[in-house]
């Protein structure tokens, strides 16, 4: 069992280890370019003194958002990859766990069906015996929760490439000012 924890832990959260060494550097990738940008931003004035014109340093910034932007694309990416692994995981989980509750509480899933039997016999249906198991299950694996979490990692990093777009574009749109200024358009 030790030797397959890693196989365990994956099969149980939907995420391989190979998916999670992939969305670990899809993070590292974005934070370093995020970090190169920032880099080149605080550099501006340096830049001018080494004789770097205003247009050039635009393009530099260009070239880096670029970059970034590229970064922040796959990790969006890994993490819808990874989202779509961990809900289906969850689903699987949940009727598997749904299965062995059911199978391990015979006496109180048989009283519940018996319930619900006559339930039906009046015309109500309490699904006392899939609240019983479902809501355990749910408990453990919660499929709705797993995609919810999934989906706010995905808007977190698309706003940051949004984020990254809208400088880039700053900057282009800086490069038509001068341009316009020094009559290239």
């Amino acid at each position: 069992m030790v030797a397959y924890w890693d196989d365990i832990k994956g099969a149980v959260s939907g995420v391989s280890v190979e998916q999670g060494n992939l969305n670990q550097q899809a993070s590292k990738n974005l934070k370093t370019e995020q970090d190169k940008l920032e880099a080149i931003d605080g550099q501006t004035n340096q830049l001018k003194l080494q004789g770097k014109s205003e247009r050039e340093i635009l393009n530099i910034k260009i070239g880096q958002t670029t970059e970034a932007i590229k970064a922040a694309e796959i990790n969006i990416t890994q993490a819808k990859i990874t989202k779509q692994l961990q809900v289906e995981a969850a689903k699987r989980n949940k009727e598997i766990l749904v299965g062995i509750i059911g199978f391990m509480s015979p006496p109180i899933t048989l009283l519940l069906a018996t319930i619900d039997q006559v339930g039906k016999v009046f015309g109500k249906n309490f699904g006392l015996v899939k609240g019983f198991t479902g809501g355990l299950a749910n408990l453990v694996f919660d499929p709705k929760k797993t995609e919810e979490e999934g989906d706010k990692t995905i808007e977190a990093a698309e706003k940051t490439l949004a984020s990254l777009k809208e400088k880039k574009t700053g900057y282009q749109l800086s490069i038509k000012g001068i341009d316009k200024t020094r009559g290239r358009e």
